[in-house]
């Protein structure tokens, strides 16, 4: 849960929350497109030229990447140090048809009609005005290029047990993604919001993140609860009136309680769509 106030390198006033998180980038690398582009993979053809919209660490874009070979993929974000991961990543791993830039997602450095495909996980939740940024998207795609975008709609989580403080941490979640200007519940208007900028033949779908093993219910109960003790979340969540300074590592147990339950469960709804550029 951190905040970034200065001017990105793209010159867009953003608020990423978890800009400057220690823990994050971790959670991202882990990201994987057969599993979080699973619903665009079947539109995607070898030879296409893609564009992904806030790669962060680049594990899924170096997916799309093998999707599409021999054809070109670009991923872009405004995270300097994620895309350095990103770059070395796919150096070490020896994939050749990638490479990332910084760029803001409102002001692509792409002619029209540059791309055969483009894709956005987990970014338009952020964002102050993603219709904007869906109509830079339509922008740079090719007359019938498809768009694939992927983000979270809170009204669909599922915890259990039904702990107060884990339930209340949600909620503190939700409202320092409003404060910052996105919009956790945004997953359910992915239809809408395509519809509004042009894209056609849109369709859209469903599926939950589960976290049910044993390993899974302590890696995301200690992603939670770790994410919460650092100076810029401390600071964050007092600053805009959401916790006391006290109150917090109470939130942060609360956390490692749910981890530690043999009977808990939590799964995240996450909504996908995918529009034909007209």
């Amino acid at each position: 849960m951190n905040k970034v106030n200065e001017q990105d390198d793209t010159g867009t006033r953003e608020n990423y929350t978890h800009q400057t998180s220690a823990i994050m980038p971790q959670h991202l690398a882990k990201r994987t497109a057969e599993r979080q582009a699973a619903f665009l993979l079947p539109h995607l053809q070898p030879g296409m030229r893609l564009l992904d919209c806030g790669c962060g660490p680049g594990s899924i874009t170096i997916g799309l990447a093998e999707a599409v070979a021999p054809g070109e993929v670009i991923g872009i974000d405004i995270n300097v140090i994620q895309l350095a991961q990103a770059k070395e990543d796919a150096a070490n791993r020896g994939i050749k048809n990638v490479r990332f830039e910084t760029a803001s997602i409102y002001e692509l450095p792409f002619p029209d009609a540059s791309f055969d495909a483009a894709f956005s996980n987990a970014v338009l939740s952020h964002l102050r005005d993603p219709t904007a940024a869906l109509t830079e998207i339509r922008r740079v795609l090719k007359p019938g290029g498809v768009a694939g975008i992927r983000n979270p709609d809170s009204d669909g989580q599922v915890i259990a047990p039904a702990i107060p403080l884990v339930l209340r941490s949600r909620d503190i979640y939700s409202k320092v993604i409003a404060a910052n200007g996105g919009n956790t519940r945004i997953g359910k208007d992915h239809k809408s919001l395509l519809r509004q900028v042009g894209f056609a033949d849109i369709e859209v779908s469903a599926h939950y993140e589960v976290y049910g093993s044993d390993e899974a219910v302590r890696y995301w109960g200690n992603i939670n609860a770790n994410g919460l003790l650092n100076e810029s979340a401390v600071e964050l969540l007092t600053r805009l009136g959401l916790a006391t300074a006290d109150e917090i590592p109470e939130i942060s147990r609360a956390w490692r309680e749910w981890a530690d339950n043999p009977d808990a469960f939590y799964a995240d709804a996450w909504c996908t769509a995918v529009g034909w550029n007209q």
